[in-house]
């Protein structure tokens, strides 16, 4: 699907607080992979190990925290929309101490110049895990709602009445 149709969709179908946060989180990875990138040319080849395990960890803490808003089809507005629940409270208070003491954390393995990189590299990794855990929900939304229209359209064709 070319890039202005899958535009246009979202606008229809993402409530806005939700994209814009997206776009955040994506602009906020970028400058911060291409500040990881040049710290790490600058240090040498000892920070690319630590730099990489920090981004793939930064990911994961990511996708968790995406969690924070539960995300569901507002038949009102008939957009995705995001709120924020029991759970999705304590995941934004470790989230929360996560990046508070990311250096303290970090530092139990690194040290030095390395520990700025790969505390840089967490963060960077966190905000790639929001953007991607945000669009998987957005998708799993979408595939549930696809699912109950075939099964709709599947019961109507059996004529069978409208389950409650």
């Amino acid at each position: 699907m070319p890039s202005k149709e899958r535009r246009a969709l979202a606008a229809l179908h993402i409530a806005k607080p939700i994209r814009l946060r997206v776009r955040i989180y994506f602009l906020i990875f970028l400058v911060m992979a291409v500040i990881v990138l040049v710290d790490s040319i600058r240090i040498g080849g000892d920070s690319v190990l630590p730099v990489l395990a920090s981004l793939v960890g930064g990911v994961v803490v990511g996708i968790i925290a995406s969690r924070m808003f539960s995300l569901s089809w507002d038949h009102v507005s008939g957009k995705v929309v995001g709120k924020l629940d029991a759970v999705g409270g304590v995941i934004l208070l470790a989230y929360l101490a996560f990046s508070i003491f990311k250096s303290k954390l970090l530092g139990v393995w690194f040290d030095g110049p390395v520990l700025g990189v790969a505390g840089l590299a967490a963060l960077a990794g966190v905000m790639a895990g929001q953007v991607f855990g945000t669009g998987r929900g957005v998708a799993r939304v979408f595939a549930i709602l696809i699912g109950k229209a075939k099964e709709r359209q599947e019961q109507d064709e059996r004529g069978e009445p409208e389950a409650t």
